[in-house]
């Protein structure tokens, strides 16, 4: 009766936190219903005798379980795919609760709660079907499992601003992560299942598997694939989301379960988890940051910033008068920051400054 009582809290616990986290994604029109009939059924317990208080308040969780399921089916993960299996978005809910964004290193969250960090030379992590996890062909864990166990354990790979690094997964599809990414996969796929969940930006070829599925979910919206090469790019603090087809087809699925088939170099941008609107573009430009090089294309200087301080972990900002200015080009993040500073210097006639430990752009006097 204990642990039957202990395992609840320990659900309940979960289910709290991730029903906070997927409040945004969730209209008002559907929390009140579901807060409705919760508040009503409570009423009617009032008035019941004690017996009958007991039936109706097991008929109350039943009835608060399956508005729960309503709500997180429309307004969350859920939203994308119904079926019975969701141990990776269990898994990305109880990681991201328990581990700290705050690091100056990769890091790799094992199952077991044991992490380990890289080393600023590493480059590749790799998984192997049997559980077996190598970095930079060192392996640092040999597992002794079956496969069926191997299926349902999950590792998070965190990648801080500043940084990125290669997954290579068990079944051969191979991830570049970009600075400011959360991976979240399983040690070894399910039979006629391929899934992993991911926060910020990452390029991904895929290995076809005798047509078993790839699906990458995010926190708003899902892209199914079979074969394929393309870039996804959703932090969970931007409104504006995309994904940029290199080769293959693809199909990208928003929170309103609206289906948008992709073509090679097509990029569909989404808003709030919501599709927008698809272009043509030139893939190779979008997913140039693999090899270093960032692109702009008329972004202001606010985003500008902000994509520096993403891929070189500094703090940086600009006058409110420059804010609004827009950059053209590409830029060699391989370079050391004062030169990258010194090449947007020159192109958008800024000038900078390092102040109070932030890379400050202004006007030129």
């Amino acid at each position: 009766m204990k642990d039957k009582k202990k395992n609840i809290q320990h659900v309940e616990k979960h289910l709290i936190k991730f029903l906070s986290e997927r409040e945004n994604c969730t209209s008002q029109e559907v929390q009140d219903k579901v807060w409705s009939r919760i508040i009503n059924n409570t009423e009617l317990c009032k008035k019941d005798s004690l017996t009958t208080r007991k039936s109706r308040l097991k008929w109350i969780k039943v009835s608060i379980a399956a508005c729960l399921i309503i709500a997180i089916g429309i307004g969350s993960y859920f939203s994308i795919d119904q079926s019975d299996d969701h141990d990776l978005l269990d898994a990305a809910v109880i990681m991201k609760s328990t581990t700290k964004d705050a690091t100056a290193h990769v890091k790799l969250v094992m199952s077991s709660g044991d992490i380990v960090t890289l080393d600023e030379k590493s480059k590749v992590i790799s998984q192997n079907e049997d559980g077996t996890v190598m970095i930079d062909q060192k392996k640092i864990q040999k597992s002794s499992m079956t496969e069926e166990k191997a299926e349902n354990i999950y590792n998070q790979v965190i990648v801080p601003y500043g940084k990125h690094i290669q997954l290579a997964l068990a079944d051969g599809s191979v991830l570049d992560i970009n600075s400011g990414t959360k991976v979240v996969y399983p040690q070894a796929f399910k039979k006629g299942m391929r899934e992993i969940y991911v926060e910020g930006e990452i390029f991904i070829d895929v290995k076809k598997a005798n047509g078993v599925p790839f699906m990458v979910r995010t926190k708003k919206f899902d892209v199914n694939v079979l074969g394929t090469a393309f870039n996804v790019r959703a932090y969970p603090d931007d409104l504006h989301s995309e994904v940029v087809l290199q080769r293959g087809k693809v199909e990208v699925r928003d929170m309103n379960r609206q289906t948008v088939p992709m073509k090679p170099n097509e990029l569909v941008c989404l808003t709030n988890g919501k599709y927008a609107n698809k272009e043509t573009i030139d893939a190779s430009e979008y997913i140039s940051w693999k090899d270093g090089l960032l692109l702009f294309r008329g972004e202001s200087m606010i985003e500008v910033i902000n994509r520096l301080h993403q891929f070189y972990g500094f703090q940086f900002d600009c006058d409110n008068e420059v804010r609004q200015l827009t950059l053209y080009g590409k830029l060699d993040i391989n370079e050391p920051i004062e030169k990258v500073l010194s090449a947007i210097s020159t192109t958008t006639g800024l000038s900078w400054e390092f102040k109070k430990g932030t890379y400050l752009f202004k006007k030129r006097e």
